[in-house]
């Protein structure tokens, strides 16, 4: 599906989870109640600091990355911002690559099937082998002592580490792909055996082995252009399941009016 100038479309909030019911009645009295209260606000929010965030709530910055199947390794990869409530513009439009198995949904993506997790993604730090190329995100230069542990079941399973952890693992200074790259919160539940080191970086010489990347220039570009306070969002999807997302304007009137699960847009090109 293309977006041209002028096409109003509405953009659908999905999955955004179920929230924990904390109360309960308390047969034990105030006290009680109050002590209940406190503990699943805690654990609550313990649980939302490592939790993949799979909606698209309170995003104004889009990296839409569509395939033409979900075989494809091509991809077609184009940013889009919301410079005011409603009114989104494109700003830049590249070709990129994906895992060179193509796309699988998060739920069924495994660790080593080489594709890239299809849904959405957030950009969550920027790191590289080169200097900061003025990042909006806090910028981390890689060393020599990092590593991305992916021994699934370990504590740091799928995070960074500052020693060898044997095993499974990148040496991050080792790949030229990321001279400039972007983190995700894919798999930052450390669910067992379903991979992780899953970023956005500069292309290789061919397909990933699961991360999105476009073109070395293009990603210095998006270093300078992603902005943290945007809650910046990788969407993944083939070209036909892309509506998913996105639902023409034909359609608005069919979607739900509830404006937590639907925000009627328009995109705008960008010459």
């Amino acid at each position: 599906m293309k977006f041209t100038g002028g096409v109003e479309i509405a953009m659908k909030f999905t999955d955004a989870g179920k929230r924990q019911n904390c109360w309960k009645k308390s047969v034990a009295g105030a006290a009680l109640l109050c002590g209940i209260f406190v503990f699943c606000i805690l654990t609550t929010t313990a649980r939302a600091a490592k939790m993949h965030t799979n909606d698209l709530d309170g995003v104004r910055q889009v990296v839409l990355v569509t395939v033409p199947s979900s075989s494809s390794n091509n991809a077609n990869v184009t940013a889009y911002e919301c410079e005011k409530e409603g009114k989104w513009s494109k700003t830049k439009e590249s070709e990129g690559r994906v895992g060179k198995n193509g796309i699988t949904p998060i739920s069924s993506r495994r660790q080593g099937d080489k594709k890239t997790p299809q849904g959405i993604l957030k950009l969550m730090q920027a790191f590289g082998r080169k200097a900061d190329p003025d990042s909006v995100f806090e910028y981390t230069k890689i060393t020599e002592d990092m590593y991305w542990n992916l021994n699934s079941g370990q504590e740091t399973y799928n995070q960074l580490v500052y020693e060898n952890p044997g095993g499974n693992y990148e040496h991050l200074i080792d790949y030229k792909t990321y001279n400039y790259m972007f983190t995700t919160d894919y798999n930052v539940e450390q669910i067992e055996k379903k991979g992780g080191a899953i970023f956005f970086h500069c292309n290789g010489k061919s397909a990933t082995s699961g991360c999105i990347s476009v073109p070395q220039s293009t990603m210095k570009w998006y270093m300078s252009w992603l902005e943290p306070d945007k809650n910046p969002t990788l969407i993944v999807t083939t070209e036909e399941a892309v509506q998913k997302y996105f639902v023409p304007a034909a359609k608005i009137k069919s979607v739900k009016a509830d404006s937590a699960n639907s925000l009627k847009i328009s995109w705008e090109r960008v010459s």
